[in-house]
């Protein structure tokens, strides 16, 4: 049998893991000597590095799933309360309920594999923090509901690839799997046509509940500014609480590039407006201008 005929075999049979099918594929990129072949397959095998590479299989519609949290006033503790999109601001609402799958897809197969129906994808501890301070009094956590279902058709979706281009190649030439080193079976501009056509068409961004577990993205900048900023902040007498909130809302920007974000231009206007009012005291001789030139300084934006 050839390898083409395995990958067909293998993809369609449901009881075969998707990872298996996509070895199998990967191992035919390198006889296609096809890059985005070799590209895609170690993705979902591996996880994506970053949501701007992320096919649109793998991305939700705004809202797509249900997010509930647990709050705590003097009356008591309240678990699993519904959280809508509209409350909370828009800077963080497309990063809060706009889910998707980071991860390789063996991970997703091993969430299937528990046989539970639904799974939490928590907020972070700093997102969490900056909406109870910022728009959900009393939020302690937050998760997005992933189902089980969910799972399974972004699964299915990779899978549906794999077959469709392993069909198309094996149109060109059955024998292609076969391919010795150096040999190119099929034209390059062929290949990627027909990996066009079959892997990076027909996208459809999901609009039923799902998500990948969290992935914190790597914030360098702010990780390598945070020690000095803060201390910096202190000397200039900003309270610790909203030392807190501003890391909280550094984060949810993510690095700067050429400006601060929205969720840090927020905390800035929040703090000028205690200030304003005389709720906030400052150190002495210090004013907002101050502190939003130390938030520039400490990452080359001033």
């Amino acid at each position: 049998m050839t390898l083409l005929r395995d990958i067909q075999n293998e993809a369609i049979e449901s009881t075969v893991p998707v990872s298996t099918a996509l070895r199998r594929a990967q191992t035919l990129a390198f006889r296609l000597n096809h890059e985005p072949l070799k590209q895609w397959t170690r993705k979902e095998l591996e996880g994506y590095p970053s949501i701007d590479e992320l096919p649109d299989y793998r991305r939700f519609s705004l809202g797509a799933l249900p997010v509930k949290g647990e709050f705590i006033d003097p009356t008591g503790i309240y678990s699993n309360v519904a959280i809508a999109p509209t409350q909370v601001p828009d800077y963080a609402r497309e990063r809060l309920f706009t889910p998707v799958f980071m991860q390789g897809v063996a991970e997703y197969e091993v969430l299937l594999a528990t046989g539970l129906h639904e799974f939490p994808i928590p907020w972070t501890g700093d997102e969490v923090l900056l909406m109870r301070n910022v728009a959900l009094p009393g939020l302690t956590r937050a998760a997005q509901m992933m189902s089980a279902n969910t799972i399974a058709g972004m699964l299915d979706q990779v899978r549906n690839r794999i077959l469709s281009f392993s069909l198309e190649i094996e149109q060109q030439n059955p024998d292609a799997g076969e391919a010795k080193p150096g040999e190119q079976p099929i034209p390059e501009a062929t290949v990627t046509n027909i990996f066009h056509n079959t892997i990076q068409g027909n996208n459809n961004v999901i609009a039923a509940a799902g998500r990948d577990a969290h992935v914190s993205a790597p914030h360098t900048q702010i990780d390598e500014a945070w020690p000095a900023l803060q201390q910096r902040m202190t000397q200039l007498g900003v309270p610790p609480e909203d030392l807190e909130s501003l890391e909280a809302a550094l984060r949810l920007d993510g690095d700067p590039r050429t400006e601060l974000g929205p969720a840090t231009e927020s905390w800035i206007g929040r703090l000028t407006s205690r200030v304003s009012s005389g709720t906030l005291a400052l150190a002495q001789g210090v004013s907002v201008e101050m502190i939003v030139h130390e938030l520039l300084k400490a990452f080359g934006l001033s």
